[in-house]
């Protein structure tokens, strides 16, 4: 049985869904001041590395970035968080509202491209080629 998560932690959880995922220093917090939460994985990116590190941990883990010269980009909800089901989310956002446009969709005259050749038999297209 998932522990139940504290008012002020449905909050947090809702405005960073809002913001794509992303958190900040009072959300952390209360994700891990709550029991229900603490535990939970959050993405944290920095300058040259990122990793997960349990939400009870970030703060102390990112001490430890800048202590050693590092920045630290941001703190997010990882892509593979399950958001809680009693939290009041924002409706699903899409970066488009229809199907992609197919060949039929096209203005008449518009020029098609022929998709990129990967085969190795012209030196020419070889990304690999140096410059000489």
């Amino acid at each position: 049985m998932r522990p139940i998560m504290l008012p002020a932690t449905l909050d947090a959880i809702a405005a960073a869904q809002a913001r794509y995922g992303f958190l900040d220093a009072a959300q952390v917090k209360t994700l891990a001041a709550d029991n229900a939460t603490r535990l939970e994985c959050l993405l944290v990116r920095c300058g040259a590395v990122r990793f997960l590190a349990p939400a009870q941990d970030v703060e102390r883990m990112l001490g430890y970035v800048q202590a050693g010269g590092d920045y630290v980009r941001d703190v997010s909800l990882p892509a593979s968080y399950r958001y809680p089901p009693e939290a009041k989310l924002s409706p699903a956002r899409c970066y488009r509202d229809r199907e992609p446009p197919t060949i039929n969709d096209l203005p008449p005259g518009t020029p098609i491209t022929t998709p990129y050749d990967d085969d190795d038999d012209d030196p020419q297209d070889d990304d690999r080629q140096s410059d000489r």
